[in-house]
């Protein structure tokens, strides 16, 4: 959809009529009167549309988390007037989504932050005005530079940077790089709590998130998992999803909520939470009743046969250390790379070295002995003839023996997959069900192969004990007990949580405000958020407005005065995503189809107009502030090394540059070519280095080099590496009451733990859950003040921003459609909402979409519609995921009907 068929599909506002309203708007008229705004700060440019001359500029859109897609915007007299997608893009291919077509808002919302701000009142807080006035870039600038500089000459840990999705996360590498450029070890993340999505990629298919390839796959189930257009992929992942479909792939979706994708498939309510024992049940239908498995793949491509003690270690070798395996062929044990190893033993017990050993294949089937399909339904409420239906047609659509020639490679064929989304994964024993999941997928054969899941992005792995693993990925491994000290050195608190691939928001926020309870001796001093929200996209928002109070300086470079924003002391105004100079990868990540599998290569942009306000893109920022304080040699030589520059295509450590100078010499980095830089990209919008199509399947370059981890090992060795570090120095995980549940889920085999999700009370009888709709993408691009996309939520929408709830149990609850509604949770979070009832909906939950209720004063007032879903949960030790401390995106509420006033 472009941006003139969807202003002329909205009665209420028209693209011509919103420029002419945005465009003479004064800030206050926008806020009201008698707000803080008296300067120009929130002034209009009072320019209407002109007539005159159009020009295309070719650009790429930022309003998902991976922004694939190519964009034409139309500018006439210096006023970008529409968008549409750039044909020639290979990724979405001319088509665009609602986000996409309505980026005009990002550019020209009235309610952008249109210069640099001073706090005038020193008390801090969510319903606080924090009297702001407009001041110079200069002396914004100074402030920040001072703050800084003071707190690092003290101790450079005194500076925190805090990032989310919202800012330009994966465009920049100045996000990522902050704390190597500016010495601290300390960050934080608004964005990384409640997407655990991460570590059984990195285990399964050494890649940061896998992919489906829906080209190939024939049957395909999803637990808590968005495709295509519903995971607001329009491009690439929403095409190979349709086309899919179209050819005749099955799908099938467990989820407490009938997503889109479930329209195209069979939806399988399933109660939040208990994906695990679903998962357990699959598996133990896999290797019991059906007994059918691809043995090929469990012999030779997973760690199956490596032989472990009754302790769960590996048995080595006693001089090379390399896990040892039992051949059948000879009697007798041999290293895992013995070239004369033929038939690797999964089952029976053998003594090898004086010590009972078995292959780590009979630990993962007696795991899952007695996790019948009728135990599981008791947990989950899904039918066992359901469980065993779907095992079976998985199990009968894997095509185990089955290959296939890709570029003269010949390759195990798997048309099959269980994937796993963040609705599961960021659940209650989340982590453990996605790499039980990818068990399931293994004992098939069905990982990095054609039909399968595959890695993202490029092989990126190394071998460890015959073992493939993602490269780096020192976070699951014990390195971290080499680093781990008392008193504790940074405020991430992963030390604590060995397999996070973030820092622990939760245990960051109470190390503020208590270091000491944290094993800290120094506090913070300077805190840097950057497109991060934590009161809007985290839980216990009270707690994280306590830690913000606490921390002496607080400064942002921001794109509109959200809920972060009021705790600031100095707030740098930033660049629209049309204002700013930009790369990014092409690669297509979730779903692949035949025509974007192989797509490599690289996206730019530049400003299409000049800039409306008095705004710097955030790059510049940071180039600015590492000069001031003599960092520029550093900043050079880290940005090298990021994108592997060298020779006349890397930046002179001695040298200041604009960023626009670093972007034209990584983009002929990129090109290995002098002429491909700025000028060439500005033209052509892309380049493109399409992979050779058998390398975007991992089996080719692991078949006979590297296993997967079946049994995990590393895993186990993690967490007992955290209980010796603790053992060590006589200390606990911080905060947790219950220390055995703290380090339970360490585990190398499928297990279930009860927990406050599945244990049943009487007072909170329902769970919640929620889900993304197309309109909204994690925040990105101002989406919550973009007028078209609210219009489109609230009239084509059909979850809309109302809460959700089944017709028999609002019948029973004597609730009907349009009541208004509180939502109260087991950790005293409460929430009102409009209510809708709908079949759509598990009988015993309460379903939110999107995230709404935005609640700064300074926002569009339309962003504060519908409820903020997030004030339900919790980040406190002991409900959250104990290895990685993520949050639990399910909680067990209570629902009633709000008093009419």
């Amino acid at each position: 959809m472009n941006t003139k068929s969807l202003a002329n599909s909205l009665p209420k506002m028209s693209r011509r009529s919103f420029l002419k309203s945005s465009l003479a708007i004064t800030g206050a008229a926008a806020l009201g009167g008698g707000t803080a705004f008296a300067g120009t700060a929130l002034a209009a440019s009072g320019n209407p549309v002109p007539n005159g001359n159009a020009k295309w500029v070719k650009h790429y859109c930022g309003s998902c988390i991976w922004p694939n897609c190519g964009t034409e915007v139309k500018v006439v007299n210096g006023v970008a007037v529409e968008v549409r997608g750039n044909k020639e893009h290979p990724s979405n291919q001319g088509t665009l989504c609602p986000r996409g077509a309505a980026q005009l808002m990002n550019l020209y919302n009235p309610y952008r932050i249109k210069a640099p701000l001073k706090r005038t009142n020193p008390e801090k807080g969510l319903d606080v005005d924090p009297g702001w006035v407009e001041i110079s870039w200069e002396e914004a600038m100074d402030t920040v530079t001072e703050k800084i500089r003071a707190a690092q000459a003290k101790d450079p840990r005194k500076l925190m940077m805090m990032y989310g999705f919202a800012g330009n996360l994966h465009e920049t590498p100045f996000v990522k790089l902050f704390t190597a450029i500016f010495g601290t070890p300390n960050y934080s993340m608004s964005c990384g709590p409640l997407c655990e999505v991460h570590h059984a990629p990195a285990m399964f298919n050494a890649t940061f998130v896998d992919r489906i390839d829906a080209g190939r796959c024939n049957y395909l189930i999803t637990f808590g998992r968005n495709l295509g257009g519903s995971a607001m992929f329009a491009s690439g992942p929403g095409r190979a999803m349709a086309d899919a479909v179209d050819r005749g792939m099955k799908l099938v979706v467990f989820d407490p909520h009938a997503t889109p994708d479930a329209s195209k498939g069979e939806w399988v309510p399933i109660r939040p939470g208990t994906d695990n024992a679903v998962g357990m049940a699959m598996l133990h239908v896999i290797l019991y009743e059906l007994n059918t498995f691809d043995v090929d793949a469990v012999k030779n491509r997973c760690n199956g046969p490596y032989l472990i003690d009754k302790q769960g270690d590996y048995v080595r070798h006693p001089e090379s250390n390399k896990p040892l395996i039992w051949d059948e062929a000879d009697g007798k044990a041999k290293v895992f790379d013995d070239p004369t190893l033929t038939n690797p033993a999964i089952l029976g017990e053998y003594t090898v070295n004086g010590v009972s050993a078995f292959p780590a294949f009979v630990a993962i089937r007696e795991s899952v002995a007695t996790a019948t399909p009728e135990w599981a339904e008791e947990i989950s409420s899904v039918p066992a003839a359901d469980i065993r239906r779907i095992t079976k047609n998985l199990v009968e659509a894997a095509c185990i023996g089955s290959t296939i020639n890709i570029d003269g490679f010949e390759f195990p064929y798997r048309p099959v997959a269980v994937t796993v989304g963040r609705g599961s994964a960021n659940n209650m024993m989340g982590m453990n069900f996605y790499i039980l999941a990818d068990i399931i997928n293994m004992v098939l054969g069905a990982i990095g192969v054609p039909g399968s899941l595959l890695h993202a992005a490029g092989p990126k792995f190394i071998f460890e004990d015959g073992m493939m693993r993602e490269n780096p990925i020192a976070f699951y491994t014990t390195d971290r007990e080499k680093k781990f000290s008392i008193p504790n050195n940074d405020y991430t608190m992963k030390q604590f949580y060995p397999l996070s691939r973030f820092p622990v928001l939760g245990a960051t926020m109470g190390a503020i405000l208590d270091p000491q309870k944290y094993y800290l001796d120094y506090e913070l001093e300077v805190l840097f958020p950057h497109g991060a929200n934590p009161f809007q996209n985290d839980a216990d928002y009270e707690t994280t407005a306590k830690a913000f109070q606490k921390v002496p300086f607080i400064f942002t470079v921001g794109y509109h005065l959200d809920e972060t924003s009021m705790f600031c002391d100095i707030i740098l105004p930033e660049c629209s995503h049309m204002e700013r100079y930009q790369n990014r990868p092409i690669n297509e990540t979730m779903t692949v189809g035949l025509d974007s599998i192989a797509l490599d290569g690289l996206n730019y942009k530049e400003p299409v107009v000049d800039l409306v306000y008095n705004t710097r893109q955030y790059d510049d920022v940071i180039v600015e502030l590492a000069d001031r304080l003599g960092l520029t040699p550093k900043l050079n030589t880290i940005y090298n090394g990021f994108y592997k520059l060298s020779g006349e295509f890397s930046l002179d450590p001695g040298k200041k540059y604009t960023y626009p100078e670093m972007l034209d010499i990584r983009l002929k980095g990129f090109s290995g070519s002098a002429s491909k830089g700025v000028e060439y990209f500005r033209e052509h919008g892309f380049l493109m280095k399409n992979i050779p199509l058998k390398e975007c399947y991992e089996y080719y370059f692991f078949k006979g080099k590297g296993r997967l981890p079946l049994y995990n090992w590393r895993d186990l060795s993690a967490g007992r590496a955290l209980q010796r570090s603790l053992d060590k120095y006589g200390v606990k995980v911080p905060a947790w009451d219950n220390q055995e549940e703290a380090m339970r889920e360490y585990t190398p085999v499928p297990k279930w733990f009860d927990n406050h999700l599945t244990n049943k009370s009487d007072e909170f009888d329902m769970t919640v859950a929620n889900w993304k709709i197309s309109p909204r993408s994690l925040g990105l691009g101002g989406q919550d003040d973009n007028v078209w996309l609210r219009e489109v939520v609230e009239t084509w929408e059909y979850d809309g921003l109302n809460i959700q709830i089944n017709p028999v149990t609002a019948a029973a609850k004597g609730l009907k459609t349009g009541d208004k509604v509180i939502i109260e949770s087991q950790h005293g979070g409460k929430v009102e909402g409009i209510l809708q009832v709908t079949n759509l909906i598990h009988p015993e939950v309460v379903g939110f979409p999107a995230q709404g209720g935005r609640i700064s004063q300074f926002m569009n007032p339309i962003s504060r519609k519908g409820s903020n879903y997030n004030r339900l949960l919790t980040y406190k030790e002991g409900y959250v995921l104990s290895e990685n401390g993520s949050v639990s995106v399910s909680s067990r509420v209570k629902i009633s009907k709000a008093e009419v006033k």
